[in-house]
């Protein structure tokens, strides 16, 4: 109904890891889009042994630079657009997510592709978002004795298993994890899905805009 302040859209593409979904939603109350790309079978459980948290670090650094552009410049491209990207990682599946003006959806449905496809994976900032990472990894759990409980009710439960690890992953393991190591990992957590969900996008623009 044209009453309704809110337009949801849905569409899938079947690939082998399992069906990748884009899923938006526009609010009709103000000129804001929202694009997810939701993608099964995968996520944290996906850590090599001995390197949890590899998989969320790889996302955060594919989200710093990408299409030859450093974290300053795609940064600002998104903020001018009144753009911005990022993802949730569970143990089973991941969601990609972006938010825009509904004006500009075409633009940031291209610079989200870009780092989708091409992610820089540049060693100086992948040694900046290293520190950051292992930073906020000792204060949460300073900060936090329900987290460290968390984590140690997991491990007992799981047994040290895949699923037994929060998605930040261990202390070693960000400390571990090499810029090859990230680019391979995130292949994997993506699974050569990354390509799907570009085709979700750029099918997807017309609708989109509808």
């Amino acid at each position: 109904a044209a009453e309704r302040a809110e337009r949801a859209w849905a569409g899938s593409r079947r690939c082998r890891g399992g069906r990748v979904r884009l899923i938006y939603q526009r609010d009709r109350a103000a000129p804001l889009t929202q694009v997810l790309l939701v993608v099964p079978r995968t996520g944290a459980c996906l850590d090599p042994a001995g390197l949890q948290g590899l998989s969320r670090f790889a996302l955060r650094l594919m989200l710093m630079g990408a299409g030859g552009m450093d974290h300053v410049a795609l940064s600002g491209q998104l903020e001018r657009l009144g753009s911005a990207t990022g993802f949730s990682l569970f143990n089973d599946h991941l969601i990609l997510r972006l938010s825009t003006l509904t004006a500009n959806l075409d633009r940031a449905l291209a610079l989200f592709q870009t780092s989708l496809l091409e992610p820089n994976f540049d060693a100086g900032e992948c040694a900046q978002l290293r520190e950051e990472l292992i930073g906020g990894w000792i204060t949460d759990r300073e900060e936090s004795k329900q987290l460290r409980a968390q984590e140690v009710y997991l491990h007992r439960i799981y047994r040290g298993g895949p699923h037994g690890y929060r998605a930040d992953g261990l202390l070693e393991g960000l400390r571990a994890a090499t810029r090859e190591g990230l680019k391979g990992q995130y292949g994997r957590v993506l699974g050569g899905r990354e390509a799907i969900c570009a085709v979700l996008l750029k099918r997807s623009f017309s609708m989109l805009r509808a």
